[in-house]
């Protein structure tokens, strides 16, 4: 019998196919809203809060005058630690949000792919919680990782300070194996806990407790799945880049046009700029990540289900 982990390449092409093709503009579309909060999004770099809290205009002698930290100034503006308080807010609230949406559609994803029909507000509707469990589950294998980790950096500067390999010693024999092991949990909560979570509708710790013997059963299968995903995730990652930058340059080379044709920086440039970078971004996350990250999905649903079929 072959494994599972090198049998799923193909067959994951041949699902992708049939979900995605013939090609579907509105279903693309909804794939793509889920892909966005499942992989999430890098916030281009900028001046951000502080482009907000740029200098006063000459001859404004009234806001030169002291006023209370944080609070109002005499004119009745409101103070820059205030507007920089209220966006780091905002900021983090935006943040929990979409941390909270990133694990429920994690389900979403999987359970559109399952049965073949992408339904976002059923589906976020049914799994709401389950995603809330995931959270909590991999932000706990997080804080795990993370003790691991000051614990480790602390014996070893010890061990460094002393040059004594009994310090040493316990940190490469214990502390970077159980950083390995964490890894490997919270890839395999955020990867496989949810599919048994969907497959025998189970809270999250019945999931690990049935998935835990399989996976200490089949440790082979496991561990050959983590390094073809790892492999693949490289892989795709690397050609969705070059594809990025293919879209990237069909829009950026006008922008430079228009710069030169106008002789410098224009309101106009700025606009045209702002309006071709959201369109990358959505011409590449609709027509390159879709096909890639349901093909990465699709992979890890029949790894998963081959592995189970063992049973």
């Amino acid at each position: 019998m072959g494994w599972h982990a090198v049998e799923a390449i193909d067959a994951a092409v041949t699902e992708t196919k049939e979900l995605l093709l013939p090609f579907d503009w509105w279903l693309w579309a909804k794939v793509a809203v889920i892909v966005f909060f499942v992989s999430g999004f890098n916030a281009p770099s900028g001046e951000g809060v502080s482009a907000l809290t740029g200098g006063t205009t000459g001859g404004e002698h009234a806001l030169d005058q002291p006023h209370p930290e944080g609070g109002v100034s005499p004119t009745g503006m409101v103070t820059v630690p205030t507007v920089e308080a209220v966006a780091v807010i905002l900021a983090v609230l935006l943040g929990a949000v979409f941390v909270i949406l990133g694990a429920v559609f994690r389900f979403v994803f999987y359970q559109s792919l399952l049965d073949r029909r992408v339904r976002i507000r059923a589906n976020v509707s049914r799994h709401f919680w389950n995603g809330i469990q995931l959270l909590a589950g991999m932000a706990v294998l997080a804080l795990v990782g993370l003790l691991t980790l000051v614990i480790g950096v602390a014996a070893g500067r010890i061990g460094v300070a002393v040059l004594h390999p009994v310090v040493i010693l316990p940190v490469v024999l214990l502390v970077l194996p159980l950083l390995l092991l964490v890894v490997v949990a919270l890839q395999l909560t955020r990867e496989f806990v949810p599919l048994m979570m969907i497959d025998r509708r189970m809270n999250i710790f019945q999931a690990w407790k049935t998935l835990y013997p399989v996976v200490r059963r089949e440790w082979r299968e496991t561990a050959a799945y983590i390094v073809v995903r790892f492999l693949l995730g490289l892989g795709i990652g690397i050609v969705v880049g070059i594809a990025s930058l293919l879209v990237l340059l069909v829009f950026i080379i006008p922008v430079i046009a228009i710069y030169y044709a106008v002789g410098g920086i224009t309101v106009l440039v700025g606009v045209f700029g702002g309006v071709a970078a959201l369109f990358w971004l959505v011409i590449t996350l609709y027509a390159v990540r879709v096909p890639a990250e349901t093909y990465l999905q699709y992979y890890t649903i029949l790894v998963f289900q081959g592995i189970m079929s063992e049973q």
